[in-house]
């Protein structure tokens, strides 16, 4: 997770900016997918490979907030855990968002599994990780979630997706108390 700043918009969801804390080993200039507005600092994330036809002095990035926390600069995978909130509106086909179906809204990438509170949540239903296969595991806090070996993997993204803000509030404090960064992440535009 790196700060950018979004210098152009070349076209519809995509800008073009330059990283913020550039150690020199990497171009300045970047790609950023999912962002429609320039002149703003942001966060943006990184996939691991870059494409073939991309010219060689831009790296593709991917828009994840407007937010940028004071002083930041730049977070290892395994520091930082993203957050949103799956709003009403959004469309999901069973009672859990797809990995797939999120990435229609936000761009986390490809976590191994994401986390959903629902938010009104019993014993049986409502707190569960999410596999790419939609596998379902259930578990019975966000801090359980947090500590499950399945969730907790430093090589991929971690994702936690709630329904409201109170929720929301109430993971950051919990996330933070975990000794990591949270990210909340906006809606692509």
């Amino acid at each position: 997770m790196e700060k950018a700043y979004i210098t152009a918009v070349l076209s519809r969801n995509i800008a073009t900016g330059y990283l913020e804390n550039n150690d020199q080993s990497l171009p300045t200039e970047i790609l950023i997918h999912g962002v429609n507005y320039s002149g703003i600092h942001c966060l943006v994330r990184f996939d691991l490979y870059l494409s073939s036809n991309m010219p060689k002095e831009w790296i593709p990035s991917k828009f994840i907030s407007a937010s940028v926390p004071e002083g930041f600069n730049g977070l290892a995978p395994q520091e930082y855990i993203l957050c949103a909130i799956w709003q009403r509106h959004m469309v999901k086909l069973g009672a859990y968002p797809t990995i797939k179906e999120v990435n229609e809204y936000y761009d986390p990438g490809n976590p191994r599994v994401l986390a959903y509170f629902m938010k009104n949540w019993n014993r049986r239903n409502g707190r569960t990780l999410v596999a790419p296969s939609n596998k379902l595991m259930r578990v019975g806090s966000y801090s359980s979630a947090l500590n499950n070996k399945h969730f907790r993997v430093d090589w991929t993204t971690q994702l936690v997706i709630v329904e409201s803000k109170d929720q929301l509030e109430e993971l950051v404090e919990i996330i933070k108390k975990h000794k990591l960064t949270p990210i909340v992440m906006d809606r692509l535009k």
